[in-house]
């Protein structure tokens, strides 16, 4: 595959919005190295893993582990606290 022209796509999107995109390039760049925007941490690939193991929904597993549940609820200080970093593929052995 050919390599992606990514000023070139940057200065077309730009043009046709009628002004500059922070952050454009940078995401132009990370999609041409197919570079994903979430990772995850060991921990919660394990928490995902041990609830699929047990058939329980998100709601279900967060009771059981006596815990908020959604996207904007967050764990708190100190609870399965790890630093975050990046698990290539996805997984936990990677």
């Amino acid at each position: 595959m050919s390599k992606i022209p990514l000023e070139q796509v940057a200065q077309a999107i730009e043009a046709d919005a009628g002004e500059e995109i922070a952050g454009l390039r940078e995401s132009l760049a990370e999609m041409a190295a197919d570079e994903r925007g979430r990772t995850y941490t060991r921990e919660q690939l394990a928490l995902r893993a041990a609830r699929t193991a047990l058939g329980l929904s998100q709601p279900a597993f967060a009771r059981l582990l006596q815990t908020p549940v959604g996207h904007r609820a967050r764990l708190g200080a100190g609870a399965l606290s790890a630093p975050r970093q990046r698990v290539a593929g996805g997984t936990a052995g990677g």
